[in-house]
């Protein structure tokens, strides 16, 4: 373990070693200590966090400098996992919060996580209720993450500038065979898929939360016609935090419409920027593609790509071209299957133009043509492949974009390429100013955005291209 390593991240270790090293090193309540462990190895892998920084952070937390784990006033007397309300303040640490069971502490840590990793709770049965801590951390921060690696945690969560270093001598010493998982490296990791006989290879998590058989509606139980296609997507939705959580939830709630009905809607994989939810077996038939009971809903895997404003929309294109070869490969589809939600309802009158930054930014050519490198083991997929002008990068793009609410520059997102694209033609590269929507109907929207320069995007729904209003 590195203090460079991502805090989400793969399972690495297991509770059978954590609750060992604890017995043998000084651990008090020990049945709270291990029911804490055995729910962070149950719930970290669902939302996506390592379970081994978790209990390494609790070790250090809880810990002394001579070498006990578990056995600090705080987790001796209140459950306290991490010291969550300990300021220093001794006010604030008297008024900090009791927990009753090691489970409960698990949940309050995990949480709290959450908000520092992600900027929201979603996943794993946890909500904002259980982060005690949820208050202050918007009143800081807002839903803004402010930590990718342990060495982030260092004057954050701990004040303490070696406080990272600390969490990775525990982490070491409970673990001592772990691999590191620096964020941009391209370890791979096999991961089973439901509906499929064997595991792939993947860079990030790869999380299954299966829709029960009951909820028809998302899970019909029909069998996938063989062979079959990749269905791609964009969920269109680029609020913050609608990420590949938010999107499992919506999918366990029913996929309902503005007025809160229930929908016939479901896909089998949402993709964001840091893993991937499985929501049905790929041996099943969704309702995804509009065209009935034609080949993409009854033949095709599909794939909901999120395009959140607050994601890193290169590298969630990334991971989805990663889990799309890798499918491909168990399933010996070739490139010439893989296709878009475009592909399939050309017949509808309100065809989808999805996946739609894909198709508005020129990316899609680019993505099959990745696809195709990783099926047939050619060169390794590149993170970027924007084109920008001499002098240029994207994070002098955020700054030149600027940002209003969520809307800020997103690396071949639908808006931010138009806006690039238009920089390149004209010379220009305009600050967006203001953003505005209008209500159409409860599923159609308009949106403009504005410029510095008097320059206005549009387009008239949330499936419709990007274009220069005249």
């Amino acid at each position: 373990m590195k203090t460079t390593d991502s805090i989400l991240g793969p399972v690495r270790g297991n509770a059978a070693d954590a609750i060992a090293y604890a017995k043998a090193h000084g651990a008090q309540r020990i049945s709270d200590v291990i029911d804490y462990i055995k729910t962070v190895y149950s719930i970290a892998p669902q939302v996506g966090l390592d379970p081994a920084v978790v209990i390494a952070q609790a070790m250090h937390e809880t810990g002394d400098d001579k070498g006990n784990v578990f056995n600090s006033y705080w987790w001796v007397n209140r459950l306290n996992p991490a010291g969550l309300g300990i300021t220093g303040d001794k006010t604030q640490n008297n008024a900090s919060h009791t927990w009753t069971s090691g489970v409960i502490s698990a949940k309050s840590h995990l949480a709290h996580l959450l908000m520092y990793t992600k900027g929201t709770i979603s996943g794993g049965g946890l909500n904002n209720t259980h982060d005690v801590r949820y208050d202050a951390y918007v009143a800081a921060y807002g839903n803004k993450p402010i930590a990718k690696t342990i060495a982030d945690l260092a004057t954050t969560w701990g004040t303490d500038p070696s406080y990272a270093t600390g969490v990775v001598n525990r982490g070491n010493a409970c673990f001592p065979n772990l691999e590191n998982t620096t964020p941009g490296d391209e370890s791979m990791t096999l991961y089973s898929v439901a509906g499929l006989p064997v595991k792939i290879n993947l860079p990030v998590p790869l999380i299954q939360r299966i829709i029960p058989v009951g909820q028809t509606n998302q899970r019909p139980g029909i069998a996938r016609a063989l062979p079959g296609y990749w269905v791609q997507h964009e969920t269109a939705n680029t609020n913050a935090g609608a990420d590949a959580d938010m999107h499992a939830t919506y999918m366990f709630n029913g996929c309902p419409d503005a007025n809160g009905n229930p929908t016939q809607t479901s896909w089998h994989f949402s993709v964001d920027d840091h893993h991937i939810i499985q929501h049905i077996p790929i041996n099943e038939v969704t309702w995804q593609a509009a065209d009935g009971g034609g080949p993409g809903n009854m033949s095709g895997v599909s794939c909901e790509m999120c395009v959140n404003s607050d994601g890193n929309e290169s590298q969630a294109r990334h991971n989805t071209e990663a889990l799309c070869a890798a499918i491909c490969k168990a399933l010996g589809l070739s490139i010439d299957r893989v296709k878009r939600h475009y592909d399939f309802n050309a017949a509808d009158p309100n065809r989808h133009h999805c996946p739609d930054h894909m198709m508005s930014s020129g990316y899609w050519p680019t993505f099959v043509s990745n696809v195709n490198k990783l099926i047939t083991g050619g060169t390794t997929v590149p993170t970027s492949s924007v084109t920008y002008p001499e002098g240029m990068d994207a994070g002098i793009a955020a700054n030149l974009f600027g940002a209003v609410g969520t809307w800020k520059y997103a690396e071949g997102g639908a808006l931010s390429s138009a806006w690039l694209n238009y920089g390149k033609a004209n010379g220009v590269f305009p600050r967006l100013v203001n953003v505005k929507q209008a209500v159409d109907s409860p599923t159609i929207t308009r949106t403009y955005w504005q410029f510095s320069n008097g320059l206005t995007f549009w387009r008239p729904n949330d499936k419709a291209a990007i274009a220069i209003l005249k």
